[in-house]
């Protein structure tokens, strides 16, 4: 038996509740799986009390302000494709578990190594945050999962020029750093991801 999908049914790149095992991101004991109060779901919290990692320095010997973490989601939407090249903007579900807003970068990663992404500020109240996929922006790559000791550059380098295609993105990568200034980069984070899907 085949299940045909509604029309324009969305497309779930990722959900909580049955992929948070196969995330790409360093190890922090904070981070853990949470049921919500509606059934069937769950949110994946990230608790980061330092972003920098003492470990990576950029050439130019400043710290590296960023956590970021990483979903492939490729095998996910092989049987729904002409639906997925058909949806126009991405959907996340999250909230802040901070008290206050906190800024999360989400991009799509393709094939190239490229990511397209865009930095939204999330509320402590659960919410939905739209994405077109017109305001994606050329956004760093970061080298997941990271290697021990820390030999390869944090950001992925490469010489990949032109504009996003759709049909070749295949990653999820959420970034806690991008678009922080100095005071926000040195506190401490907390936000939790449902899900996200396309539309």
């Amino acid at each position: 038996m085949v299940t045909i999908p509604p029309k324009n049914a969305p497309v779930y790149l990722f959900d909580a509740a049955t992929d948070s095992d196969h995330l790409v991101m360093g190890w922090q004991k904070e981070n853990i799986l949470m049921p919500t109060t509606t059934p069937g779901e769950a949110e994946y919290q990230f608790h980061i009390k330092n972003l920098v990692n003492e470990e990576v320095f950029m050439k130019n010997g400043d710290s590296i302000y960023d956590y970021s973490f990483r979903y492939y989601f490729g095998k996910k939407i092989s049987g729904e494709k002409k639906a997925f090249l058909g949806t126009k903007e991405l959907i996340l579900k999250a909230r802040s578990l901070s008290g206050k807003p906190e800024k999360l970068q989400v991009a799509l990663l393709l094939k190239n190594g490229s990511a397209y992404g865009k930095t939204i500020v999330i509320s402590p109240e659960m919410d939905e945050y739209k994405i077109p996929l017109s305001e994606l922006k050329a956004v760093k790559t970061v080298t997941l999962p990271r290697p021990y000791p820390g030999f390869l550059p944090y950001y992925f380098e490469h010489k990949n020029v032109g504009v996003f295609d759709l049909e070749n993105t295949e990653s999820l990568q959420f970034s806690i750093g991008p678009d922080m200034d100095l005071k926000e980069q040195r506190g401490e984070h907390a936000l939790s991801i449902i899900s996200v899907i396309m539309e």
